[in-house]
Formats: C-alpha cells, structure tokens, sequence
C-alpha cells in the first residue's frame, strides 16, 4: 500500500488479487489478507469466504510511507498457518524495493522456518518510471521465496499479475 500503488496500479492490484482468490484458489482453500506498507494491517483472519476479498480490498488507497515487506514476514509465528491446513503458503506482490524495514533477511528466513511457511512473490517492476516509483530487487526477493520453497516472478505490469498469479495458483493447488 505504498504511495507508488497510486492509480491504476492499486485497481489492477486488487482485480488481481480477487481474481487469484475468487477463480485460481482450490474452493477448499482458505486464505487470509494483509496490507502492508510501513506496517503490515491485517483485512480478515483466515476464511474460505471468496467475497470477504473484493470487499476488504475496496476501500485501500495508496499511503505516503515507505515500504516494508519484510516486515510483516519477520513476523510469522510458529502457529501462522491457517488451523485446518498443515501448511500454508504466503503470496507478496509488491511494486517496489523494501526501503524502510528494520527486519532483516536473516529475521524473516528464522521466522519462516519457525512458521514452515512457504513465499511467494509477484515483482512488478514497470518499465516506465515515475518519481514515486522504485526499482524491484528481484534478488532480494528471491533469497526469501527460494529459501522457503516458493519463487519470484518478475512482471512489467500489474495486468500481467493476473498470469503470474495463475501460475502460482497452480502449482499451489498442485501441491497441497
């Protein structure tokens, strides 16, 4: 929810992600939201429910703070995974660097073997820059999804989100 979300990208972003959990996700899949940018901000607590996503997605709007995704992961817990699943699977999309966590690589590694979580991350990385807009560490990103058995997917647009979330969606139906 960082500033650089701004416009269309936070509207391609939620369409996204509704499509991901509305049509790719297994419908014995449970799943739960988090918002993050300077903080990470729980949207719902572990549910089945597909319309629970588009209507806690709505109202997020864009916030002039910097970015923290590594935040919200140093900070799984041994009992992070939903109660009915043995395993759980986290999904970032991100448009841009982490450029204000205080967490570490180290930390979140620590915290997602404690969690037995597994990560996976969709880099937008437009082509077209603007001053609110970041370059994506895919490198950085990857030392976190490959360690924890999940992958990086670099796009350029938050449309081309969509194919990378079904992607995702497959393999994770596929696997648990």
């Amino acid at each position: 929810m960082s500033d650089s979300m701004f416009g269309n990208r936070i509207l391609e972003a939620r369409e996204a992600v509704d499509e991901f959990v509305t049509d790719q996700l297994d419908p014995e899949d449970e799943f739960a939201l988090l918002a993050f940018n300077h903080e990470p901000r729980p949207l719902t607590s572990w549910t089945s429910d597909r319309a629970t996503a588009a209507r806690v997605m709505q109202p997020l709007k864009p916030l002039r703070r910097d970015a923290r995704f590594t935040m919200p992961l140093s900070r799984l817990s041994p009992s992070w995974p939903c109660a009915n699943r043995q395993r759980a699977a986290l999904l970032v999309i991100s448009d841009g660097a982490d450029t204000a966590s205080d967490a570490t690589i180290r930390d979140v590694h620590s915290a997602l073997l404690r969690s037995d979580a597994c990560v996976y991350a969709v880099a937008i990385d437009a082509p077209a820059r603007q001053p609110i807009n970041r370059e994506v560490n895919p490198s950085a990103l990857r030392e976190i999804t490959d360690q924890s058995g999940g992958r990086t997917i670099v796009v350029q647009s938050t449309s081309d989100a969509v194919t990378a979330l079904m992607q995702i969606a497959e393999e994770l139906n596929s696997q648990y």
